[in-house]
């Protein structure tokens, strides 16, 4: 009868770090909640983001930090843990700010396009856009309207958006 070796053990992530020592709050705008603050389809620019919070709507609230206290780096996943994370940084100053966040998320799904179909094969820049809409509502499907982030369960400093 042959030996043969324990089998090895399952390969476990380590966590990382956490990036601060304080307990970091998620900006209200960005939050998942009963009440959802922003209005925003992932599929569309940025720009088309909406305040619904009538304490906020004639502030300057995209350049909200989007934490607090506010941090330089901000880590999101897509639903679930599957697939790579969204790592959002800074883009003007030192913190990253609710439309950092909303540009990154809305940057990262144009990425995803770009990988699964290629550039957009219109002549022009217009119709290359519409192309790029038209392909990302389709990697989207049903599920592409900001329902809020939330802190994960199984990672430090990581954040899951849902989207409805």
């Amino acid at each position: 009868m042959a030996l043969v070796p324990p089998p090895l053990p399952l390969p476990t992530c380590i966590p990382l770090p956490r990036i601060s020592q304080e307990e970091i709050w998620l900006n209200s705008l960005l939050a998942k909640s009963y009440h959802i603050l922003l209005q925003y389809d992932v599929t569309t620019p940025p720009s088309t983001a909406i305040c619904i919070d009538p304490w906020r709507i004639n502030s300057a609230w995209m350049c909200e930090p989007a934490t607090y206290p506010p941090t330089s780096s901000l880590t999101i996943r897509l639903g679930s843990r599957n697939g790579r994370p969204i790592v959002i940084h800074s883009s003007f100053v030192t913190a990253v700010t609710v439309w950092d966040v909303i540009a990154g998320v809305h940057q990262a799904l144009r990425d995803r396009v770009h990988k699964i179909y290629g550039c957009p094969k219109c002549c022009s820049p217009l119709g290359r856009e519409v192309e790029m809409e038209i392909k990302m509502i389709q990697l989207a499907g049903n599920n592409r309207i900001w329902a809020g982030l939330a802190e994960s369960d199984s990672e430090w400093d990581v954040w899951i958006l849902d989207l409805i």
